[in-house]
C-alpha cells in the first residue's frame, strides 16, 4: 500500500457485477574501456533499466492489491457477521470477485500468488496483517464505526489502484484495474449512503475532498 491510513496511524506505507446497490445494500551498462585507454565510454543506455523498474513496480503493485482486496473481503466477513447488515455481505462478494480477477494476471506474468493461506485475517504482507487487526478493532465500536471502516477501505483502494495504473504498462492488467476501481467507487457510494441513514458523514482519508464529492455526486456505474 502506497499510502498512510489516516485513521490507522503509521501502519501502511504510501501505497462481476460490482455495483453494490444502495437500496439493497450492495496496480547495458556502459562498456568501460581498459584503464589508460583514450577511447571515450559510451553513453549509458537506461532503457533496459527503466523497463525493469516499471516491471518491478507493476509486479509489486499487483501482488499487493491482490492481498488488499482480500483484506477488504475479510474485514467485511467479520463485520457482516457481527452486525448482520447486508451491505457487508454484498460487497464482500464483490471483493472476492476482485481477488479472482487479479489471479490470472499473476499467473500470466509468472509471479507467485501472495495468498498462500486464504483464511480470514491471514496475509503474507505484515503491514496488511496489522491494518486488518486495527480495522477490526475500529469496526467493533458500533455500526457507524463499521460503516466508516468500509468507506475507508474503499477510499484507500481507489487511490492505491489509481497509483498502480500510473505505474503499469500492461494493457490487460490496466483494464482489470479500471474495472476494480469502478467497483470501489460504487462500494464507497453505498457505504456513505448507509452512513447518511445513520446520521453520519464520511470524511475522505485518501481521496481529496473534491474527488470524494465528485464520486458521490454520480450514480452507481456499470463496471463490467
Amino acid at each position: 500500500m502506497r499510502s498512510l491510513l489516516v485513521v490507522v496511524p503509521a501502519l501502511l506505507l504510501a501505497c462481476q457485477a460490482d455495483p453494490a446497490d444502495e437500496t439493497d445494500i450492495q496496480d547495458d551498462g556502459t562498456q568501460i574501456e581498459d584503464e589508460g585507454s583514450d577511447t571515450d565510454t559510451d553513453d549509458v543506455d537506461t532503457d533496459d533499466t527503466d523497463t525493469d523498474d516499471v516491471l518491478s513496480e507493476q509486479s509489486a503493485d499487483l501482488l499487493f492489491i491482490r492481498e488488499e482486496e482480500k483484506l477488504a473481503r475479510d474485514v467485511y466477513d467479520v463485520l457482516g457477521a457481527q452486525y448482520g447488515t447486508q451491505i457487508f455481505q454484498n460487497i464482500r462478494q464483490s471483493e472476492q470477485g476482485h481477488m479472482e480477477a487479479l489471479l490470472p494476471h499473476i499467473l500470466r506474468l509468472g509471479l507467485t500468488d501472495p495468498i498462500v493461506d486464504d483464511s480470514t485475517g491471514a496475509f503474507t504482507n505484515p503491514d496488511l496483517t496489522a491494518l486488518y487487526e486495527t480495522l477490526i478493532d475500529q469496526g467493533d465500536v458500533d455500526l457507524v464505526a463499521a460503516l466508516t471502516v468500509g468507506a475507508t477501505i474503499e477510499d484507500l483502494d481507489i487511490v492505491d489502484i489509481a497509483n498502480a495504473i500510473v505505474r503499469a504498462d500492461d494493457a490487460e492488467l490496466i483494464t482489470t484495474y479500471e474495472r476494480l476501481m469502478c467497483g470501489s467507487r460504487n462500494h464507497l457510494r453505498s457505504y456513505t449512503t448507509q452512513l447518511g441513514r445513520q446520521g453520519a458523514d464520511y470524511t475522505a482519508q485518501y481521496l481529496t475532498p473534491a474527488e470524494l464529492e465528485s464520486i458521490l455526486a454520480q450514480s452507481n456505474e456499470q463496471c463490467d
